[in-house]
Formats: structure tokens, C-alpha cells, sequence
């Protein structure tokens, strides 16, 4: 055997067996968040509409760690598509906007990668489990310049159905961050596959 070989298995052996275990699925999502629609009136004078509107995903979801663990690591790799803002209201006695509306988006899609922690609070992780999660998202491959950055905690549960097929579901409530403070929230929902 090659150094270059007995290295290699050296450094395998430094790593703990649970590293390779954890499950990868598929998970979807959808909710509100908040938006902004900026205009000026006919004063000259800056307005901001805020507004609530849907947005939906889906994509990879991987945990890491044993089944049996009521800590376990999640990675997220999502594609989200945010519902666009409508034109805000003129304001009384205004006929039209002196400038329209500036950031009236078409429908846009943000590319993100998301890391957290699935906590166990109750119940049999090989059963069902009542879980929180705190996830940190970081929405930065968009098609309209929207990048944002998302903390959120969340409840939920997890079902495992056999030693291979587990269900999870979760509310999250939490802030995307661009340039301003909006508020968020998402249902999260999907199926993993568990190996360990």
C-alpha cells in the first residue's frame, strides 16, 4: 500500500461512524412574507406600500446523523418562487403615479442553500417525534436581484414509518433580510430517506 493510501484510511478512521449516517429527501414549502412597493404621488413625495404576498418551493433536504437522535443536522438546497407585488393604491385626489412604481416585480425565483438543527422536544424519534427547528437561509441565486438572507425557528413533527421512510412537517416563523426587515413564514413538509 502507498502512503497515499494508508493516508487516506488514516483520515477515514478520525471520522465518527454517525458522520455517515442521516437521511435525503424531498421537501416542499410555501407561505407569505412581506414586500414593499415604493412609488412617488404627484407631491414628488415617496410612498411605501407594504404587502403580503405567497410564495412557494421545493427541493433536497439532508440530515445528518443517527435516527435514534433527538439533535440532528439539516441542509437544505431549495428553489423558491415568490408571488410579484401589485401596484400600490394612489393615494386620495391622485390620478397617477408622477414615477411608476419602481419595484413591481414580475414573478421571481431565488435559488437557496439552508443549514440548521432538527431538535427532538417529545416523543420516540423512530416514532413519532414533536420536533423545533432553527434554520439559517441564505436566498442568494435570484432572477431578479432579490437576494436575502432568512433566520427562522419552527415546529413540527416527524413520523418514521419504517427503518428506511420517515415524514416530517413544520411551521416556521422567522425575517428575510434585504436591505430592510420583512417578515416571513413557511410550512414545510416532505419525505426522507434514512440511512445508518
Amino acid at each position: 500500500m502507498t502512503k497515499l493510501h494508508t493516508s487516506l484510511c488514516s483520515i477515514l478512521l478520525l471520522f465518527p461512524t454517525s458522520a455517515f449516517a442521516g437521511s435525503i429527501g424531498l421537501v416542499t414549502n410555501s407561505g407569505l412574507h412581506e414586500g414593499r412597493a415604493y412609488y412617488y404621488d404627484s407631491d414628488g413625495q415617496q410612498g411605501i406600500d407594504s404587502q403580503y404576498k405567497p410564495h412557494f418551493g421545493y427541493g433536497l433536504q439532508f440530515t445528518l446523523g443517527d435516527k435514534d437522535n433527538r439533535l440532528m443536522g439539516i441542509i437544505r438546497l431549495q428553489n423558491t418562487t415568490d408571488w410579484p407585488l401589485e401596484n400600490p393604491e394612489l393615494p386620495s385626489g391622485d390620478e397617477e403615479y408622477t414615477h411608476p412604481p419602481y419595484n413591481t416585480l414580475e414573478t421571481s425565483n431565488t435559488g437557496s442553500t439552508s443549514i440548521g438543527l432538527q431538535w427532538g422536544l417529545w416523543g420516540n424519534p423512530t416514532g413519532f417525534q414533536l420536533i423545533g427547528t432553527t434554520v439559517l437561509t441564505a436566498g442568494f441565486w435570484t432572477t431578479a436581484n432579490t437576494e436575502y438572507f432568512l433566520p427562522e425557528a419552527g415546529i413540527g413533527g416527524t413520523y418514521t414509518i419504517n427503518d428506511t421512510i420517515q415524514l416530517h412537517a413544520e411551521l416556521a416563523g422567522g425575517v428575510r433580510y434585504r436591505k430592510a426587515i420583512y417578515t416571513s413564514t413557511n410550512i414545510y413538509a416532505g419525505v426522507r430517506y434514512l440511512f445508518d
